[in-house]
């Protein structure tokens, strides 16, 4: 979307501002919608058709994203927004439907559960730092790696060493220009139709359906017990949302709110933090993306150490999600009450740490253990809407973050250490959630818990046993 005051503070196009106004909600709304819709879809339909739901939405949303065009400014970022929402549309379902397939998968193939679906969100930790590493390249090959956006922090502020005569006032930025940024983001949404047109191959000729999800919901029933499981999925809800269960919905979801208001605050104000970290150097495209990268590294590390102790029982999923509140909350709150000593030239080192240290324990923690918690606390019947409500809850977080973030500061653009205070502060009360409503089933079967919902619901209608109950 070319526009020479595009991105400009002072004599930017006010459609350009409204447009790069509404790029940061559109794509949490979407993703939003994906959660809550193809979860219930899921339960209903199964996880093979949710599945080719979600990446028809992904594959032409980003065919849109990539050739998004129109006869004037508005145009294009209308059309951009459209295919932003609707493969965000995708991206939510794929939560629902991937920890629940991944989830019961573990179960009929007789896998450690925990390490099974940790592995499966790990493959987003592989995406997030392949992108920037491609963003990267054709920020180098597009020649705008080293200019510097009109917009970063600091803006026109920053200043660039003059090697010949070591004076910093005498050079000036070179701003980026938008033309071929536009060219770099085009070709990184195109790289990835080819990944997205694959899978949506092999999942309309090729996924099979998931055996638990078959088992519970596909047996030869007479037309009276059909009638009957109709009603119990009105029942269904009814009971996770009830008295006995509505604790657990608690605990998972408003983890991953909590989680997501910090996590999604951190990200989205990256640039802010690299600029702390950074000092006076100046904060090029390419410095902000290799940072982004080492991030992305270290974070993937810790959806590892994740999986490979997530199962075991001097560790598991609560105690996990504990420690790693704890940790983040720490280093959080150091972070922001201590920023302007942590941020002298002298001390810049130990800020990195802490802050990448925050990246390694947010995956060996809550971001993994959030994804992971729905699709146990809850069985088969409501295991994907359950898991689309807290994930969504989580996507409500990250739109609290964008709007904190972004206006709470009293109204003006946040500082780095009131990003950090901030989310230390929802962190903390995390920790806190997950003491008191999350309980530890790591080594509970979900055969198990598919049961034990059985007799819930059953005793809630006051059903005595029948076939139906029999075949459950």
């Amino acid at each position: 979307m070319y526009s020479p005051t595009c991105y400009t503070t002072s004599t930017a196009d006010p459609i350009c501002l409204q447009g790069t106004t509404a790029v940061p909600f559109v794509p949490v709304a979407g993703i939003i919608i994906g959660m809550s819709v193809f979860g219930l879809l899921s339960d209903a339909l199964g996880r093979r058709w949710g599945s080719r739901l979600t990446v028809s939405f992904m594959l032409l949303g980003s065919i849109i994203l990539t050739v998004a065009n129109g006869t004037n400014l508005a145009g294009q970022f209308i059309m951009f927004n459209i295919g932003m929402f609707l493969f965000a549309l995708g991206v939510g379902g794929e939560y629902p439907m991937a920890a629940s397939s991944a989830s019961e998968r573990s179960e009929t193939e007789k896998l450690p559960r925990g390490r099974t679906v940790a592995f499966t969100f790990a493959n987003q930790g592989w995406g997030n730092m392949i992108n920037t590493a491609i963003t990267l390249f054709f920020l180098q090959v597009t020649g705008v790696g080293g200019c510097v956006s009109a917009d970063a922090p600091g803006g026109k502020n920053v200043n660039k060493l003059d090697p010949a005569t070591g004076n910093t006032s005498t050079f000036q930025n070179e701003y980026c220009n938008e033309y071929q940024m536009e060219v770099a983001w085009r070709l990184s949404f195109a790289l990835g139709i080819p990944f997205v047109a694959g899978l949506w191959a092999y999942r309309w000729f090729i996924l099979t359906e998931s055996k638990m999800w078959v088992d519970r919901q596909q047996a030869k029933y007479s037309a009276e017990e059909r009638a009957i499981i109709r009603a119990r999925r009105i029942a269904n809800t009814k009971l996770l949302f009830g008295r006995k269960y509505l604790p657990r919905l608690i605990g998972a979801a408003g983890g991953w709110f909590l989680w997501d208001v910090a996590f999604y605050g951190n990200k989205l104000f990256q640039g802010t933090i690299i600029s702390a970290i950074l000092g006076s150097a100046p904060q090029t495209l390419l410095i902000n993306f290799e940072y982004t990268l080492l991030n992305s590294f270290i974070a993937l590390i810790g959806y590892y150490f994740a999986a490979f102790t997530i199962d075991k029982k001097w560790m598991g999923r609560v105690r996990m999600q504990i420690m790693g509140f704890a940790v983040c909350a720490a280093f959080f709150l150091a972070c922001g009450f201590n920023y302007s000593y942590l941020t002298e030239p002298a001390n810049l080192g130990g800020f990195q740490v802490m802050y990448f240290l925050t990246s390694f324990f947010g995956q060996f923690g809550p971001n993994v253990t959030t994804w992971l918690l729905p699709v146990e606390l809850f069985p088969t019947d409501v295991r994907a809407q359950a898991h689309g409500f807290s994930a969504a809850s989580g996507k409500v977080g990250a739109l609290l973050a964008t709007l904190i973030f972004s206006y709470g500061n009293n109204g003006g653009k946040p500082g780095a250490d009131w990003i950090f205070e901030v989310s230390g502060y929802f962190v903390l009360a995390g920790f806190v959630v997950t003491v008191l409503f999350v309980p530890d089933i790591t080594n509970v079967p979900l055969a198990e818990i598919d049961r034990r919902w059985s007799m819930d619901r059953r005793a809630a209608q006051g059903e005595t046993t029948s076939a139906v109950a029999v075949k459950e």
